[in-house]
C-alpha cells in the first residue's frame, strides 16, 4: 500500500485549510444569534468546496473521493464554525450529489452549477418524527396527477430547511413495495405551492447550520422533478448516505485532531505538583486514547474513499468509519474538557462547544446502533 499523498492532494489541503481559518472567524457572534451566514455560503463557492467532487462541466472541481476527503478533513480542522461544514456536507452529499448521480443532463445543468457556486442553497428532507433511523418507515406520500406528482406529509429536522431554495424529498409512491421500488426521490424549488417550514429549531450544537420541519400540503412536483425513475428513492438514498457518512466523517476528524492538538498544547504548557500535567499517567492515557482513535477511524475512512475511486464498494468500511468517529469523537471530546478541567467547561476556551457538535454529528448520517447494525448484516450475522 502507498499512503503518500501527492503535491496535488497537499496543495489542496493546503487551500482549503486556509480558507477555513479566514471562514471560520467572526463564529463567536453567529454561534449566540445561530445565524446562517448567506455571504458566507457565496465565500464556500469561491473557494471550490462546494463543488469538490462534480465535474467541470458543471463548475466544479473534478477531485476523486479521496481528494475531496482530504480536503474536508483539512477544511474542518481549521474552521471551527462546524455548524458551517455541516450545511456544507448536508448540501453536497445529500442533495446535489444525488442530482449529479441520478438526475438526467436536464436537472443537473438547472441545478448544479447554483448549488456549486453558491448561489443556491440545497436541503435534503428524509427524516420524519416516526421513521428517523428506519428511514423507509416514512409516511410521506407522492401521488400521480396527470404530469405532476402531488406529495403530503412532513419531513423533521431538515438540515438547511429554514432557507433552502431546493428540497430534494423522498416520498411514498406505492404503500406495498417501500424500500423495494416504492419510494421515490423529488426536487421541490422553495416557492413551489404547498410546501411551507416551522421555525428555526433551537439546538445544543451546530447552532449556524439552521434544522427545521418542512410540511407539504398538496404539494404540486412536475414529474420532470422526480430524481431517477419512479422507485429508484431507495437506491438513491443508499448511495448517497455512503457519501455523507463517509465525508461527513471526513470533516468530524479534521475536528478530531484539533482537539487533540489543543488537549497536546495544554498538557505540555499547564503545570500542577510543579509538573506539566501531561507528565501524569492519567492525563498521558487520554491523549494516547484520543490519538488511537484519530488515526484508526483516518484509516478506515480513507481506505472507504480509495475503495470508491477503484470501483468497489466499501460499505463496512464506511459504517466502520462512522461507527470509530461516533463513539471515538465524542470520548474525545469530553476527555478534552476533563484535561482542561474548569477552563474546559467554559465558553472562553469553547472546548465545551466541540462536545456540543460532536453529538448531533454522531447522531447524523446513522447512530452507533444502526452501524452495528449494518456491521453486522455485512458479517453475515
Amino acid at each position: 500500500m502507498n499512503f503518500t499523498i501527492s503535491p496535488g492532494q497537499q496543495e489542496l489541503r493546503r487551500r482549503l485549510a486556509a480558507a477555513g481559518a479566514e471562514l471560520g472567524s467572526g463564529l463567536e457572534e453567529r454561534e449566540r444569534s445561530g445565524v446562517f451566514d448567506r455571504p458566507l455560503w457565496r465565500r464556500l463557492g469561491e473557494a471550490g468546496l462546494h463543488g469538490l467532487p462534480f465535474p467541470p462541466a458543471y463548475g466544479g472541481g473534478g477531485f476523486d473521493l479521496l481528494s475531496v476527503a482530504l480536503g474536508l478533513e483539512a477544511f474542518g480542522g481549521a474552521c471551527r464554525d462546524e455548524g458551517l461544514t455541516f450545511s456544507l456536507c448536508a448540501q453536497m452529499q445529500s442533495c446535489a450529489v444525488p442530482i449529479w448521480l441520478a438526475g438526467s443532463e436536464e436537472q443537473r445543468r438547472r441545478f448544479l452549477p447554483g448549488l456549486i457556486e453558491g448561489r443556491l442553497v440545497g436541503g435534503n428532507g428524509t427524516t420524519e418524527k416516526g421513521s428517523g433511523s428506519d428511514a423507509f418507515a416514512m409516511e410521506t406520500t407522492a401521488a400521480r396527477d396527470g404530469a405532476d406528482y402531488v406529495l403530503d406529509g412532513e419531513k423533521a429536522y431538515v438540515t438547511n430547511g429554514p432557507l433552502a431554495d431546493l428540497l430534494l424529498v423522498y416520498a411514498l409512491t406505492s404503500q406495498r413495495d417501500r424500500q423495494f421500488g416504492g419510494i421515490s426521490a423529488f426536487l421541490v424549488e422553495a416557492e413551489t405551492p404547498g410546501l411551507s417550514r416551522g421555525p428555526h429549531l433551537e439546538k445544543m450544537g451546530l447552532r449556524t447550520a439552521p434544522w427545521c420541519f418542512v410540511q407539504l400540503a398538496g404539494c404540486r412536483v412536475p414529474a420532470s422533478h422526480r430524481l431517477g425513475a419512479e422507485g429508484a428513492g431507495a437506491e438513491i438514498f443508499r448511495e448517497s448516505m455512503e457519501w455523507e457518512r463517509l465525508l461527513v466523517s471526513a470533516a468530524a476528524l479534521g475536528r478530531m485532531a484539533d482537539t487533540l492538538e489543543r488537549s497536546l498544547l495544554h498538557a505540555r504548557t499547564r503545570k500542577q505538583f510543579g509538573k506539566p500535567v501531561g507528565s501524569f499517567q492519567a492525563t498521558a492515557g487520554k491523549l494516547v486514547q484520543m490519538k488511537s482513535d484519530l488515526e484508526c477511524a483516518r484509516l478506515l475512512l480513507y481506505k472507504a474513499a480509495w475503495l470508491r475511486d477503484q470501483g468497489e464498494r466499501a460499505t463496512l468500511e464506511i459504517s466502520l468509519g462512522k461507527l470509530l468517529i461516533n463513539e471515538g469523537r465524542v470520548r474525545s471530546c469530553l476527555d478534552a474538557i476533563q484535561i482542561h478541567g474548569a477552563a474546559g467547561c467554559t465558553t472562553d476556551l469553547a472546548i465545551e462547544r466541540e462536545l456540543r457538535n460532536a453529538i448531533p454529528v454522531s447522531i447524523a448520517s446513522g447512530t452507533s446502533e444502526m452501524q452495528q447494525l449494518i456491521i453486522a448484516h455485512l458479517l453475515g450475522i
